[in-house]
C-alpha cells in the first residue's frame, strides 16, 4: 500500500514538475513566500488575538497566495522575479504591521497611492518596529544563501532555470507554456479541494 502511494506521488509530482531542479527551487521559493505570510499573521496576532491560527482558512489562503505569487517564476524561470516579488511582499506586509501598531487598522487601499501620507507615517516607523520584524529580511537572506549554495552554482538545464550571464530577458517557450498550464491546473485542483474541505467543515459546523 505504501509503495502504491509513493508511486502515485512520484507520478503526480513528475507530471506537474518534471524537472527535479525546478521542483526543488519552486519548493524553496514557495516556503519563503508562505513563511512571510504566516509570520505576518503571527506578528499581527501578537497585538490582537491568535484565534485566526485555529482556522484552516488562514493556512489555505496563505498557500493559495504563495502559489499565485510563485506563478511568474514557473512561467519565466527567472529567479530574480521571485526575489523582486519577495521584496515587494515583504515591504507591504511590514508596512501594514507598522501601520496597524500605530492606528490599529490595515492601510486603506486608497492610501497606497498617496505619497504625501508617507511623511506623517515615517515619524512613527521607528517607534513601531519590533524585534520579530527582523524575520522578514532574515528569511530572505537564509533562502538566498540556500539557493546560492544548492542551485545557483549548478549548471541548470534549460528545462529548469536559466542562470546564464547577460541581460535577464523574459522568454517563454512552448515547453514552458505546457508546464505553466499544468501548474495552473495544480493550483485549480488545490483550490477546488480547499473549497470542498471548507464546505464540509461548514456542514459539520451547521
Amino acid at each position: 500500500m505504501n509503495k502504491q502511494i509513493a508511486s502515485f506521488y512520484h507520478r503526480i509530482t513528475a507530471f506537474f514538475f518534471p524537472s527535479k531542479e525546478l521542483r526543488g527551487i519552486s519548493i524553496l521559493f514557495f516556503f519563503l513566500l508562505f513563511f512571510k505570510i504566516l509570520w505576518f499573521d503571527y506578528s499581527w496576532c501578537l497585538i490582537s488575538t491568535f484565534r485566526p491560527f485555529s482556522y484552516v482558512e488562514m493556512y489555505i489562503f496563505g498557500i493559495l497566495l504563495s502559489l499565485v505569487l510563485l506563478s511568474p517564476f514557473i512561467l519565466f524561470r527567472r529567479s530574480f522575479i521571485v526575489w523582486l516579488i519577495d521584496l515587494i511582499i515583504g515591504m507591504l506586509l511590514l508596512s501594514n504591521l507598522l501601520y496597524f501598531r500605530t492606528y490599529y487598522t490595515a492601510i486603506p487601499l486608497s492610501s497606497y497611492g498617496l505619497v504625501d501620507n508617507l511623511r506623517d507615517f515615517t515619524s512613527s516607523v521607528y517607534g513601531s518596529l519590533r524585534l520579530e520584524d527582523v524575520m522578514f529580511p532574515v528569511s530572505t537572506i537564509v533562502a538566498a544563501i540556500f539557493y546560492l549554495k544548492k542551485y545557483r552554482k549548478k549548471n541548470m538545464p534549460e528545462s529548469a532555470v536559466i542562470n546564464k550571464p547577460g541581460p535577464k530577458k523574459l522568454t517563454v517557450t512552448p515547453e514552458r507554456l505546457v508546464l505553466f498550464g499544468r501548474y495552473l491546473l495544480f493550483v485549480f485542483i488545490f483550490s477546488l479541494s480547499a473549497k470542498g474541505l471548507l464546505l464540509v467543515k461548514g456542514g459539520f459546523k451547521n
